[in-house]
């Protein structure tokens, strides 16, 4: 299944085509669809900062924002998300992080 994307990115170069005469008859221009390319960096980075923030962090919350913080500045790839945490018997999830949800509802 192909996916869509809203941001299409494409790179058009071009070099004249020289008739007969020397003198500039058309254009080529092909076309090259880099919208992959340039969603692909954008998704290493935010990969890259989490992986490089987690190495640094030394408490549990620490960690839970650094990583939001991240995905927050990526709301193309990760329009939103919720990091729940149990509690110390693992019977009850908190929410601990959002981003890119209003949350007005206990949950």
């Amino acid at each position: 299944m192909a996916s869509f994307s809203k941001n299409p990115t494409s790179h058009f170069p071009s070099s004249p085509i020289y008739d007969e005469g020397g003198k500039v008859g058309g254009l080529f221009c092909p076309n090259t669809d880099t919208t992959a390319k340039i969603l692909n960096a954008r998704r290493l980075q935010t990969l890259s900062e989490l992986a490089a923030n987690a190495l640094v962090q030394k408490s549990t919350d620490a960690a839970c924002a650094s990583s939001f913080a991240t995905l927050a500045r990526n709301p193309d790839d990760v329009p939103f998300a919720l990091l729940f945490l149990l509690d110390a018997h693992g019977q009850l999830a908190f929410l601990e992080q959002s981003t890119g949800l209003s949350l007005k509802v206990n949950l």
